[in-house]
C-alpha cells in the first residue's frame, strides 16, 4: 500500500465517527420542532399567554366596543334612512320599525358577546387540532435510522466519498435548524395575529346587521374560522414530512447520498408548505 492510500484509509477513519454521530442526530433537531409545534398548536388563546389574553380582551371590551357601538348606531340610522327615502311616510308601517328595533337589539347583543363568540370559533379549531394530535401520537415523530441503514456502506466508503455525506449532512443539519425557525415562526404569528383579531372584533360584528356592509363582518368570521384551523392544516403538513421521512424507499441500490438528497428536499418543502398553510386555510374558507 502507497502513502497515498495510507493517508485516505487515515482520513476514512477519522471521518467515519464524524457520519456515525451526525447521522444519529440529524433529526433530533426536527423532532424537537415537531413536539413544540404539536405542543404550542394545541394551546387555546387563553393558555397560549393569559396575561397578553387578559389584555386583549380589556382593551377589546372597553376600548374597541365604544367605537363598535357608535359605527353600529350609524349603521342602523343608514338602514333606516334608506328606507324612508324608498317609500313614502305614509308607507312606513309598524312592522318597519320593528324590524330595524330588532336590528339594532341584535347588534347590541353580538357586540356584548363579540369575544365570546370569537373564542368559541378558537375552541371549536382547538378541538379539531387536539383531535389530530391525539391521532398521530408517534407518528409524527421521525424514527428513520440512516446510520444502522447504511453502516455496511459507510465501512466501505472512500475519503472522499465520505467528506462529500458529510458535507451534504451539513446542508441537512442547516435546513433542520431552519425547519426549527420557521416551525416557531409561523406558529408565533399565528396566536399574534389571533390576539389582533380578537382585538379588534367588535367593529366587523358591528357591521353584520346591514346588508352593504355586512360583507365586513363575514369576511372578519371567515378569517377567524381560517385561522382557527390553521393548526389543523400545519399538524397535517408536520405528520405527513415524517411519515415521508420515516418511509423513504430505500433499497441495495440506494446510496447515502441520495437519501440525504430526499431528507434535503422533503425538509425545503416541509418549510415551504408551513409558510402556506395560512392561504390554505383562507381559501377553504373563501377568507380575503
Amino acid at each position: 500500500m502507497d502513502i497515498g492510500e495510507t493517508i485516505s484509509d487515515a482520513i476514512a477513519n477519522l471521518l467515519r465517527p464524524a457520519v456515525k454521530n451526525l447521522l444519529e442526530d440529524m433529526f433530533g433537531v426536527i423532532n424537537d420542532s415537531v413536539g413544540y409545534a404539536g405542543e404550542e398548536l394545541g394551546k387555546s388563546p387563553e393558555t397560549w399567554n393569559s396575561g397578553i389574553f387578559q389584555l386583549i380582551r380589556t382593551i377589546s371590551i372597553e376600548a374597541v366596543v365604544p367605537i363598535a357601538v357608535i359605527i353600529l348606531t350609524l349603521v342602523v340610522c343608514y338602514d333606516f334612512i334608506s328606507s324612508f327615502l324608498e317609500k313614502s311616510t305614509r308607507d312606513i308601517e309598524i312592522d318597519v320599525v320593528l324590524k330595524f328595533a330588532f336590528k339594532a337589539v341584535i347588534g347590541v347583543f353580538l357586540l356584548n358577546h363579540t369575544f365570546d363568540f370569537t373564542m368559541g370559533v378558537f375552541a371549536m379549531g382547538q378541538n379539531v387540532v387536539n383531535k389530530a394530535i391525539s391521532l398521530f401520537g408517534n407518528a409524527s415523530t421521525i424514527t428513520a435510522d440512516l446510520y444502522n441503514t447504511y453502516s455496511q456502506q459507510i465501512e466501505d466508503m472512500s475519503a472522499g466519498e465520505l467528506f462529500v455525506a458529510v458535507i451534504e449532512m451539513g446542508f441537512v443539519n442547516i435546513i433542520s435548524l431552519a425547519v426549527s425557525a420557521a416551525v416557531i415562526a409561523v406558529t408565533t404569528a399565528r396566536m399574534i395575529e389571533i390576539y389582533i383579531y380578537c382585538s379588534a372584533a367588535p367593529i366587523p360584528f358591528a357591521t353584520l346587521t346591514n346588508r352593504e356592509w355586512g360583507n365586513v363582518g363575514t369576511n372578519y368570521i371567515k378569517n377567524i374560522f381560517a385561522l382557527a384551523f390553521q393548526a389543523f392544516f400545519m399538524m397535517i403538513t408536520v405528520g405527513i414530512y415524517s411519515a415521508l421521512v420515516n418511509n423513504i424507499v430505500i433499497s441495495s441500490t440506494d446510496s447515502l447520498n441520495f437519501s440525504l438528497i430526499k431528507c434535503m428536499a422533503l425538509s425545503i418543502v416541509l418549510i415551504f408548505m408551513l409558510f402556506k398553510c395560512g392561504s390554505l386555510s383562507k381559501s377553504l374558507f373563501n377568507a380575503m
